[in-house]
């Protein structure tokens, strides 16, 4: 399965760039059958990868579910479908960062899914959706204070977290690598963090931690301090 974009060079797609070597490498490979044109490649580079091999005749034909045949009568055209399908993707991209920034200066938080202790509010009117304690905000409560002791290690906090019963928002039990990211989450103490950076929330959810409390926990993670 192929989990790069189709509008960045194939060096960041690793099963695209296996597929131009192993049809460059064996010569009974004829044609690359593809789902669409324009998701196969969005980019200069991987476009010229492609019309490279039916050029030079190492392959007959690029083929699409859809019926598209694309060989060396119609290659250019290969080329500007790439070009369209650049744009395409590059006009959603931009959408949806500005979608994101505009949810952000709203106080709202750029997320899908809600970390436990938290879910959307269903009576809120659409577009103004913000976030509400569940009844399971006093037992996350209840964890981070255990961790606070500093009488818990994540593995045995995670033994009490399941034995508390507290189940993520999708009803499934919380992994180990999963509290690991939810003790240094700063949603907790009100903040997003967002492609790395942490971004103060100007919304009006109950945060669980204060400033102080979060960065307790954060020390005692990095076993810089203990608590007395």
């Amino acid at each position: 399965e192929e989990r790069g974009t189709a509008w960045i060079d194939g060096e960041d797609r690793q099963v695209f760039k296996e597929m131009i070597e192993l049809a460059w490498s064996r010569d009974d490979i004829k044609e690359i059958i593809a789902f669409d044109s324009e998701r196969l490649s969005r980019n200069d580079s991987d476009t010229g990868k492609l019309k490279e091999l039916i050029v030079r005749g190492q392959i007959d034909h690029v083929l699409t579910i859809q019926g598209e045949i694309f060989d060396d009568n119609n290659i250019e055209y290969f080329g500007v479908k790439s070009v369209f399908g650049f744009a395409y993707s590059h006009k959603i991209s931009k959408n949806v960062r500005a979608s994101v920034k505009d949810r952000i200066g709203n106080g709202i938080p750029p997320y899908s899914t809600l970390p436990p202790g938290y879910k959307w509010d269903p009576m809120a009117d659409k577009g103004k959706k913000k976030p509400i304690k569940t009844n399971n905000w006093p037992l996350m409560r209840k964890v981070f204070e255990l961790f606070m002791s500093g009488q818990y290690s994540v593995s045995s906090l995670w033994r009490e977290v399941d034995n508390m019963g507290i189940r993520n928002n999708r009803s499934r039990i919380i992994s180990k690598t999963r509290l690991y990211q939810l003790l240094r989450d700063p949603f907790y103490k009100g903040h997003f963090r967002v492609k790395g950076e942490e971004i103060k929330n100007d919304g009006d959810y109950l945060s669980m931690l204060t400033e102080g409390e979060f960065e307790l926990v954060q020390q005692i993670l990095g076993g810089k301090s203990k608590p007395k």
